[in-house]
């Protein structure tokens, strides 16, 4: 537990935290409220943790949209001007999970079968035959593609969806 003062600290802490800061300071960037909202939802359903929702005076709109979508409240908090900039690092180390919105990165856990086949391809293990992102990589290599990016657009029934954003070199520029 991060080493905060505030009485809701010791009662959010009791399980794991899952942290959101869902402003991107830039319109263009922003990730709906109401997908903020189904993630928390799925969250909640699937996992037994908490949700502390993050952000400066500022963000208060968006915080009150997403909090406006969730089912299960009180198992969300919100501290959105609450938390001073100096807590903030050691807030969001204490929780299990960051989820940001302006070129953040952050972790999904993904289920065993698909941790075994990342590792294969981390350790570049030999396989029977090329499977489906193989196959996609060989492609990407052969016309010069990077991935530069994949923002995720939607969450159905457990699934999530995204978009690729590529970037491929040519003779005259990148």
């Amino acid at each position: 537990m991060p080493r905060l003062q505030a009485p809701w600290a010791r009662k959010l802490f009791k399980k794991s935290v899952v942290c959101i800061h869902p402003a991107a300071g830039n319109d263009m960037k922003q990730w709906p409220a109401e997908y903020f909202a189904l993630l928390i939802n799925q969250l909640i359903a699937l996992e037994d943790v908490h949700i502390a929702v993050v952000g400066g005076p500022d963000d208060e709109a968006i915080a009150s949209a997403i909090l406006g979508n969730v089912k299960e409240t009180e198992r969300v908090w919100s501290l959105v001007g609450k938390l001073k900039l100096a807590e903030l690092p050691d807030f969001i180390a204490a929780c299990a999970l960051f989820v940001g919105n302006n070129e953040k990165v952050f972790v999904i856990n993904v289920e065993p079968q698909m941790g075994a086949v990342i590792g294969m391809f981390l350790r570049d293990t030999p396989k029977e035959r090329p499977l489906t992102h193989d196959l996609i990589n060989r492609v990407f290599q052969g016309f010069g593609i990077n991935v530069e990016r994949v923002i995720i657009t939607d969450l159905k029934n457990s699934t999530y969806f995204a978009r690729l954003i590529l970037q491929q070199q040519n003779e005259l520029h990148t």
